[in-house]
């Protein structure tokens, strides 16, 4: 769940509404005002500022996909400073770098209020003038994250040598002020986005999938995300995600025991610690694999470097493998664990069971568990449906290996790139440019493999716990019980649950 005031002040009334008739009114008042105070004293800020003229609001209208967001065209001459609201976080519209002097003040002191600054250049006119990169190098100095965006208003392929070219002029002048300026290794604190805002706009605003995919506004809003991430708001929303979702657990035990159906409270106490390992695990793997991503990126830089391809493949495959056999080896834990624990809730349900006499559970050779009615005393009666799926024939769902073909597609570009740089840059560091360029291509792939990494772990997750979770929640389904207030009010913190990732 992405950090959005809104949302988390919602999100703490229900839950509040939902737990006011099982918990301690001291416990409820400490949450809401944890709560409260956590998404009051956090406001994350993001800073659209750079060259009049080079899509700065057609940009802001593209990241919200919305035509008429802020106005373009505007003169320079204003001094307004637009707020927008946007994934739980503020961003500011503000004056252009040549906008008059007696308006600067107002640039600087939000400059000084905002956690990430995206400086936004176009490729249809002079993107190298010294001024612009005086002013970048104002805002690295000030030590402040920033992303620069260079808009693709001239049109070229996205993805020819042409525009990794244009963002190896933007690294390469970026470091030259740098070194004027005083700021050792000035490129490393700057990440360069390539952008077509018109498109991505275009794309969003018709649902065009293909137009938001060729436009790159999605590596952009990863970029933000993770810029802000560092600058605390991941931090945040994860301490506030698992506080809420250890208050929900307390909550949901706290229904358990005060259901008075001893067979339905045994299936419910099951069915909250299912939730309760599903959420755990989840986090333990997805933070297995950032680990290994960042790692793997790190490497990637210096491989990038040494155009080699096969020790490029050697690495992916070596990273991707130990992935792979982490998340196995943690699933096989969690397989052991799940089969012991529904073995004892099998035998603690048998020794309860008098309000359901027809119906006892069974596990076959496959480790199935099932339930069925007993038709030995009746002499008829029809089966239960099945309620659950079998626990060990596990299939896993591998980090794709599509990864060593990402990997050389990128390396073909940063090869392919390197005759047309130089010539264009004959007086330029070379050893410099190409470590910038290398550098692009490495994030650029740890960026896609986090991505498919997390859409692993969540894969197997889901293969691991959702059917089994839904199928003791069917059975509950199926057990006599007058606990339907008790049994709603849980069904309702299990959806709030689900949507905290």
């Amino acid at each position: 769940m992405k950090f959005e005031k809104e949302n988390y002040s919602k999100l703490k009334d229900d839950i509040i509404n939902i737990s006011s008739t099982y918990n301690e009114k001291e416990d409820i008042d400490r949450f809401g005002q944890h709560i409260a105070q956590k998404i009051n004293d956090f406001n994350p800020t993001l800073m659209i500022y750079g060259v009049y003229n080079a899509g700065k609001s057609t940009l802001l209208n593209a990241l919200f996909g919305v035509r008429e967001k802020a106005k373009t065209g505007d003169a320079p001459e204003t001094a307004e400073v637009s707020a927008y609201t946007y994934n739980g976080y503020t961003i500011y519209d503000t004056p252009g770098i040549n906008a008059p002097i007696k308006h600067q003040n107002v640039t600087d002191e939000q400059l000084s209020k905002s956690e990430v600054v995206l400086f936004v250049l176009s490729n249809n006119g002079s993107f190298e003038e010294e001024y612009i990169y005086k002013k970048i190098g104002e805002i690295i100095k000030a030590k402040k994250p920033i992303v620069v965006v260079m808009n693709n208003k001239s049109g070229i392929d996205m993805n020819s040598t042409d525009a990794i070219n244009e963002i190896n002029k933007v690294n390469i002048n970026i470091s030259t002020i740098g070194d004027r300026m005083g700021i050792k290794n000035a490129e490393r604190g700057v990440n360069v986005v390539f952008v077509d805002a018109l498109t991505a706009l275009e794309g969003k605003t018709n649902k065009e999938q293909e137009l938001i995919d060729e436009s790159k506004i999605v590596e952009l809003e990863s970029q933000i995300d993770s810029l802000l991430g560092d600058s605390g708001i991941s931090e945040v929303s994860n301490a506030l995600n698992l506080y809420i979702s250890s208050y929900i657990e307390n909550t949901m035990e706290n229904i358990d025991a005060q259901i008075d159906s001893p067979e339905m409270q045994k299936t419910q106490e099951l069915i909250t610690y299912l939730e309760k390992m599903k959420q755990k695990t989840f986090s333990e793997l997805k933070d297995l694999a950032v680990q290994s991503v960042t790692i793997a990126t790190q490497n990637m830089l210096e491989l990038v470097l040494s155009k080699d391809r096969s020790k490029i493949e050697e690495m992916v495959n070596k990273t991707t493998q130990e992935i792979n056999d982490k998340l196995n080896s943690k699933i096989s834990e969690i397989q052991s664990e799940l089969k012991e624990k529904i073995d004892k809730f099998k035998v603690e349900f048998e020794k309860v069971n008098i309000n359901n006499p027809n119906v006892n559970l069974e596990f076959d050779n496959s480790s199935e568990l099932a339930t069925k009615e007993d038709t030995s005393s009746s002499g008829g009666g029809t089966n239960m449906t099945s309620i659950a799926t079998s626990i060990a024939p596990f299939v896993p769902h591998p980090v794709g290996k599509g990864l060593i073909m990402l990997a050389g597609v990128l390396l073909d570009l940063f090869m392919g790139s390197n005759d047309s740089k130089a010539k264009a840059s004959a007086q330029l560091d070379e050893k410099r440019s190409q470590h910038l360029a290398a550098k692009n291509r490495a994030d650029e792939f740890g960026m896609k493999y986090k991505e498919q990494a997390m859409e692993s772990v969540k894969r197997n997750m889901d293969s691991v716990f959702v059917g089994l979770i839904q199928n003791f929640k069917e059975f509950a389904d199926k057990l006599q019980s007058d606990n339907k207030k008790l049994l709603e009010d849980k069904k309702r913190l299990q959806g709030i649950l689900a949507g905290l990732k």
